[in-house]
């Protein structure tokens, strides 16, 4: 967890830099282009502190008044980036169309605005080579999404760089143009964060049934395996589900020896697995045909 939450804020680092160096080149520039695609940057920062706080949030342990833990703390703060993201979004907007409408001046550090943002790529690349490979070393799922959003961010850079080229050439309607579609990029980030929170707060499943009924089905004593749930996150899946084994084997046997090793195996097969609760059911026709009795009108 420590390597982990070092990566990000490394990550974070680099970053904050980019986005520094984009924001000053284009407030003195005049450059709206560049100015949001600084922003742009920014909001990847937003999504490193996610992270970070993530990582912290998941070693904190379940109590008498959390007893599932913490972790929708982590998409309660995902909400609030998303929605400063969005924010962001609409004022980027709305300022590439005032620069549409009124293109106004450029001050003469065009070419020192080209160093910056090669600079701010080299960077970029640097941020999404170290990133990536960490997360894969460290079987991250949050790195490796996290590097590829970085390396997405080198086209938009790349695209900034052909703008501050046609303006350079007179063309100044370039840099409203391209602030708009910056704008855009944000905007479909934020609905991407929205999106993601939204899956873990209505509980959707994480892991199909047919994976789940799979390794379950690898158990010597296992008769059947109904009524699979899964919800939570990548990092913290909950999973639900009934086992059907030998109707005169003994509750002892069922429990503390079956289900245990079938929670073992879940955990081996399903990286990111944090609870799993298994009602032992006996292999009979009712047994079968009883999914969830109690709760007939969402059995499934």
């Amino acid at each position: 967890m420590k390597e982990k939450t070092s990566v990000l804020i490394i990550t974070l680092i680099l970053n904050v830099a980019v986005s520094i160096a984009k924001i000053v080149i284009g407030l003195i520039a005049n450059l709206t282009s560049v100015l949001a695609d600084g922003f742009h940057s920014l909001s990847d920062s937003f999504i490193n502190i996610i992270g970070i706080f993530s990582i912290k949030l998941s070693n904190k342990k379940a109590d008498k008044k959390h007893p599932y833990g913490y972790e929708k703390y982590e998409t309660i703060a995902t909400i609030i980036i998303g929605c400063i993201c969005l924010l962001l979004a609409f004022e980027v907007l709305k300022t590439g169309i005032e620069k549409i409408v009124n293109p106004g001046g450029y001050l003469k550090i065009i070419t020192i605005a080209y160093f910056v943002m090669v600079g701010t790529i080299a960077l970029n690349i640097i941020t999404f080579l170290y990133e990536g490979r960490k997360g894969k070393q460290l079987k991250s799922e949050l790195l490796v999404a996290d590097a590829r959003e970085t390396k997405s961010d080198v086209l938009v850079s790349l695209a900034v760089i052909a703008g501050i080229f046609f303006i350079n050439h007179g063309i100044a309607i370039a840099d409203g143009v391209l602030t708009v579609i910056i704008s855009l990029l944000v905007f479909r980030n934020s609905l991407q964060i929205f999106k993601d929170a939204s899956l873990i707060l209505t509980d959707t499943s994480i892991v199909s049934p047919e994976r789940i009924e799979e390794v379950v089905m690898k158990h010597p004593e296992a008769r059947f395996c109904h009524a699979i749930r899964s919800r939570g996150k990548p990092d913290a899946i909950y999973i639900d589900l009934h086992l059907g084994v030998d109707p005169d084997m003994t509750v002892e046997k069922a429990h503390d020896v079956v289900s245990h090793e079938v929670k073992l195996m879940l955990k081996k097969e399903i990286p990111g697995l944090k609870s799993v609760n298994i009602h032992i059911e006996p292999d009979n026709e009712s047994g079968r045909q009883r999914k969830r009795s109690v709760f007939k009108e969402i059995d499934f």
